[in-house]
């Protein structure tokens, strides 16, 4: 499997800090749960 890596600016990340806690998910089964949409989309 590729590794995707994404670099992000800071305020992006604190955005998306935001919304995980908020869903209540850590950002790597948020990566995760992307990388399978990804898959299963293509």
């Amino acid at each position: 499997m590729r590794i995707v890596c994404i670099r992000l600016e800071e305020e992006v990340l604190e955005k998306l800090d935001k919304y995980l806690r908020r869903i209540r998910k850590t950002r790597s089964e948020f990566i995760r749960d992307l990388i399978k949409k990804h898959i299963l989309e293509n």
